[in-house]
């Protein structure tokens, strides 16, 4: 689904396949396809975690997806704490 780039630990990458996993689950497959067609730069992400414990969501997500990247960030960030 999301793709963990660059040079990222293992518990990141276990946490972001689980956070896949859990979003495919919960909103479906037709979703999931969609996400992965986002268009953005290569320094951005769609989604973050802000230690303040904010999800931000970036502007160039259309807002029927908005959810599916949020809860993608909210179950990670489960992880990882």
């Amino acid at each position: 689904m999301f793709t963990a780039s660059g040079n990222v630990s293992q518990r990141y990458k276990k946490a972001h396949a689980s956070a896949n996993r859990a979003t495919l689950d919960k909103f479906g497959g037709k979703i999931a396809k969609a996400v992965n067609k986002i268009k953005v730069p290569n320094d951005e992400l769609l989604g973050s975690h802000t230690k303040q414990g904010v999800i931000k969501v970036s502007s160039r997500v259309p807002k029927k997806l908005r959810p599916a990247i949020a809860y993608h960030e909210k179950v990670e960030h489960g992880l990882m704490t």
